[in-house]
This record gives structure tokens, C-alpha cells and sequence, in this order.
């Protein structure tokens, strides 16, 4: 990940996205009107709360770029040859390359122990083996701030989905850039905490 073309700057250096990660949605030729205001939020959101972060996205008018993208895109009803999906035009990559499914924000904090509360888990793997099960309070006060604070902050949700086929969600996956240590953790902790399923 930290050679590929999600990284900031010039690509020619760098790896290219795998094809794969490109046909499920995560490339830099298309979006859609969901997927930028998702991003307009989150680059909005670090802005707040990032001083340093807001400096740079300010001295490189990267908000304002999103925007004006968005603001290009037509109503959904209009986009029906393309289910929702909108390919990007000279003006959209002139505004948006540099910027668009890159990775401009990814922090990797040490993660935070215990991840799971120990007792929300007891008897909860063989009553998976029957059927479905919720698990209340699963993770520990802290381990929840940690892993929701980083999904709020992480820009790596570069998957968008044809809107009028799947509605309209964003994703991100462990090997395109979902993999801060805390990530992992979690899920080494649930593969212990539930060695059955």
C-alpha cells in the first residue's frame, strides 16, 4: 500500500492499482455523487479537528476541488446509462487527480488492550454455531473510541458502488488501505475470542 498509486504525489513511481481493486468500484476514472459528498464530509470533518491537516487541504484548495466535482455531477435520473456512476471529464481530473481515492489522511496508532470485553463473549461461539448472534458491549470503552475514531479519520474508503444498482455505500478493505494496526488487532482478538466460527 505504501507504494502503490494511493499514496500522494506523482504515480509514475509507483505501483498501480491492481485491476481487481479497480473493478470493484476503487479506481480514479469515475465516482459518484454519493462517494464525494462521503469524502467532502470526511475531508471536512479532519479540517476541524487536524490544524495541520486543514493547512494542507486549504493551501491546495482540496475541499473547494471536491466540491466543484460534485457540483458537476447531474441528478441520478440522468445518469441511468451508467446506473449513477459518473466518469470523470478533462475538468473533474484536473481538479480532482491528485486528490481523488488517494490516501490523503491514514493514521496507525498503537493499538489499545484488551480490544473485546472478555465476559460479553463467554458462550457466544457455540451459540454462533446455531444461528445468529448479536454480542452487546463487545469491544472495551476505549478499544470502541480507538477503531471508530479511525474509521472516521482513515481516507481509504475508495470503493464506490453503481447507486442505482447497489445503492449508495462506500468501502474500504484490509489490502487497499483498511490495515492501521488496530484493525488487525480487533480481528485477531474476535479469531481468538471466537476460535469456533
Amino acid at each position: 500500500f505504501a507504494r502503490t498509486a494511493r499514496q500522494l504525489g506523482p504515480t509514475e513511481d509507483k505501483l498501480p492499482l491492481r485491476e481487481a481493486l479497480v473493478a470493484k468500484g476503487a479506481g480514479s476514472h469515475y465516482s459518484s455523487a454519493y462517494k464525494l459528498e462521503h469524502d467532502l464530509e470526511q475531508l471536512e470533518y479532519l479540517a476541524r479537528r487536524n490544524a495541520t491537516l486543514a493547512t494542507w487541504l486549504r493551501e491546495r484548495d482540496v475541499i473547494q476541488r471536491f466540491k466543484r466535482v460534485r457540483s458537476r455531477i447531474p441528478p441520478l435520473d440522468e445518469l441511468e446509462r451508467t446506473n449513477g456512476l459518473w466518469a470523470f471529464r478533462p475538468d473533474d481530473v484536473s481538479d480532482l487527480g491528485d486528490y481523488y481515492n488517494r490516501a490523503i489522511h491514514v493514521p496507525d496508532p498503537e493499538p489499545v488492550a484488551p480490544m473485546l470485553n472478555a465476559a460479553s463473549f463467554r458462550g457466544v461461539d457455540a451459540a454462533f454455531r446455531r444461528g445468529p448472534v448479536a454480542v452487546d458491549d463487545a469491544l472495551t470503552p476505549a478499544a470502541l473510541k480507538q477503531i471508530r475514531g479511525l474509521l472516521l479519520e482513515s481516507t481509504v474508503f475508495f470503493e464506490t458502488k453503481m447507486p442505482r444498482v447497489f445503492g449508495g455505500y462506500v468501502g474500504a478493505i484490509v489490502e487497499d488501505g483498511l490495515h492501521a494496526r488496530a484493525f488487525l488487532a480487533l480481528a485477531e482478538a474476535l479469531r481468538r475470542a471466537l476460535p469456533g466460527t
